[in-house]
């Protein structure tokens, strides 16, 4: 669980690294993702920032939890490449690497933000349902 009055999550890393809250299981590994529970007043994920619970092995991804009277989830890296995201997801890297289930998605707030090409989604690329 992570609590504080305010969350900003802003851009990648040179080497690509999101700046980010997650509970994942990694490229190649066994077992299932945990949960993420966020509470806070003001949420901003921007310019590439990522939230999420995901599987990149075999697993199921968490169940990620938002609570927050405020969200904004705005823009891409500054390449363009990366969006900024809440995600629940089974991301498949390295064909056939991927499977297990996409975790579950509860937001709760007063006021949701979403533009610029940022993105708020469950997928499966690999084997098993979002």
């Amino acid at each position: 669980m992570v609590q504080a009055e305010e969350i900003k999550l802003i851009g990648i890393s040179e080497d690509k690294f999101n700046s980010g809250l997650f509970a994942s299981v990694q490229d190649g590994a066994t077992g299932q993702g945990g949960n993420l529970t966020i509470e806070t007043q003001s949420l901003s994920i921007q310019d590439g920032g990522f939230v999420g619970v995901l599987t990149r092995g075999a697993g199921n991804a968490g169940e990620l939890n938002i609570k927050a009277k405020e969200i904004e989830v705005i823009g891409r890296s500054g390449d363009g490449i990366f969006p900024s995201n809440i995600s629940a997801s089974v991301i498949n890297p390295f064909e056939g690497r991927a499977t297990g289930n996409g975790g579950d998605i509860f937001i709760e707030t007063d006021s949701l933000t979403i533009q610029d090409g940022a993105i708020i989604d469950a997928v499966t690329e690999g084997d098993g349902p979002a």
